[in-house]
């Protein structure tokens, strides 16, 4: 069994020195073990999605309104509906209104370039396939189709919520959110009510009140019948079609008991780690490269996935770590290459990609 050991610690001034004379040599690096890779990993956290002028988990909740009423990001969670709603209308809001930043497609690009192997097959497909199957169509915002097409060499595995991913373009069936998007959601009380989740329509769009960040208050509805004809996002307040009550998004929030997510994408990932392990132990030659970006302290799950991975991948594993603050390894990462690169993520995947055009292109 495998055991990781973590603890973040900021690089200290000599350290910060070194990262930042070696920034170009180990983006040429990075590149080079990009190019030669077998299996390519994208691991993301808040770091990425703030590139394309979101916030970060610190951040989210610093807005007036909510500073004026002393409101933090774990009081917004549990709340009343106009500010239980405010908070996430504001952020399914911002997450709709937002383009995804450049570096989506530039990732995109090289996994059409270089991890698109047509033999790579899941281990035991048919198996995961009538598994998948078997999950009812409301618990999954999967359809048939995408359990037609596999993915390939290449996957995603993300702690963000904005489903800017599936937005540029990518595969349902290659990303992993681990923590659910804003744009399925579920009954607020599912324990007492059926397990559906839902995807909000495409034009919608929460109003919400920018001075006091409270969602408007729809109308009341007078009677059950009245509630669940305008079930869903009939109104400002996202109620179930099942019970009529409040509906919530199907993302990880602080303490939470209450979240449904998606089965299905942990499944196929859990798949696609298996067959990428298996491979490796077949094929001692073949190689894997993990590109964290964006991954910091607050919500330290990816980096956790990361190392513990990397740890399992051993010597056949580059693990390249974006970021701007924590760069270094938390736990013990021996064996493989461990590649620490200081800086913001699409500024790096630029600069890793103009290494890919040189060199390689």
């Amino acid at each position: 069994e495998i055991q990781v050991k973590m603890k973040q610690v900021a690089p200290d001034a000599t350290q910060q020195a070194t990262l930042k004379e070696c920034y170009e040599q180990n983006c040429r690096f990075a590149a080079e073990a990009i190019a030669q890779a077998d299996f390519f990993l994208l691991a993301t956290g808040a770091g990425w999605s703030a590139d394309s002028g979101l916030s970060v988990y610190r951040d989210i909740a610093n807005v007036e309104g909510w500073r004026n009423r002393n409101l933090t990001y774990k009081d917004l969670l549990d709340t009343e509906p106009e500010t239980f709603y405010g908070f996430w209308g504001s952020c399914f809001n911002d997450y709709r209104r937002t383009h995804p930043h450049e570096g989506y497609q530039i990732v995109k690009k090289w996994r059409d370039i270089f991890f698109t192997d047509p033999n790579f097959k899941l281990k035991k497909a048919s198996k995961l396939k009538k598994k998948l199957s078997e999950v009812k169509p409301d618990c999954t915002t999967f359809s048939k189709d995408d359990f037609e097409d596999s993915p390939g060499p290449f996957f995603i595995y993300t702690s963000n919520v904005d489903a800017h991913f599936l937005k540029a373009g990518f595969k349902r069936q290659e990303i992993h959110e681990i923590h659910g998007n804003m744009e399925t959601w579920h009954c607020k009380s599912p324990k007492s009510c059926k397990n559906s989740l839902w995807s909000a329509p495409p034009n919608w769009q929460f109003k919400i009140d920018t001075n006091t960040m409270k969602a408007e208050i729809p109308a009341p509805d007078t009677t059950k019948e009245k509630k669940l004809e305008n079930s869903g996002f009939g109104t400002n307040f996202p109620t179930c079609s099942h019970c009529g009550g409040l509906a919530r998004p199907s993302v990880v929030m602080f303490s939470d008991n209450d979240v449904l997510l998606d089965p299905v994408s942990k499944a196929i990932y859990s798949s696609w780690v298996k067959t990428v392990t298996d491979e490796i132990e077949k094929n001692p030659e073949k190689k894997v490269v993990i590109l964290e970006v964006g991954c910091g302290s607050t919500v330290p799950a990816v980096r956790f996935q990361v190392e513990l991975l990397h740890l399992i991948l051993g010597k056949n594993v580059t693990t390249i770590r974006v970021n701007p603050e924590f760069p270094l390894a938390d736990g013990n990462v021996r064996d493989g290459v461990f590649l620490p690169i200081m800086n913001t993520g699409l500024e790096t995947i630029r600069k890793i990609d103009s290494y890919l055009d040189k060199i390689f292109l």
